[in-house]
């Protein structure tokens, strides 16, 4: 009974993190593209540049309704992603390069 009650928790802290980090700019995203796995670079560009668009971003912070500068959650992770695969992506249609062993 012990294990069980230690699993349970386990899985619901692991649960409960994955529900918070979630990234909102996703979904923007076609979910019928997302469906048939056929998402670009530039569908995912376009949803996180769509979802940011009335904050005025401004190098990673924007101002709040109380006017206060704030840290836009996830902007790094997403421009580093950005920057990495920008190089590596087909440039006329963004597929990205398929993987082999």
């Amino acid at each position: 009974m012990k294990y069980f009650i230690r699993f349970f928790a386990l899985f619901f802290v692991l649960l409960l993190v994955e529900v918070a980090t979630s990234q909102p700019w996703t979904n923007m995203l076609s979910q019928e593209k997302a469906d048939k796995k056929e998402l670009s670079f530039y569908d995912y560009q376009k949803a996180f540049y769509e979802y940011w668009e009335p904050f005025h971003v401004d190098k990673g912070y924007y101002l709040n309704r109380e006017g206060e500068k704030t840290k836009a959650p996830g902007w790094k992770q997403f421009k580093r992603w950005e920057h990495y695969w920008e190089t590596r992506v087909d440039k006329q249609t963004g597929e990205f390069p398929t993987t082999s062993t």
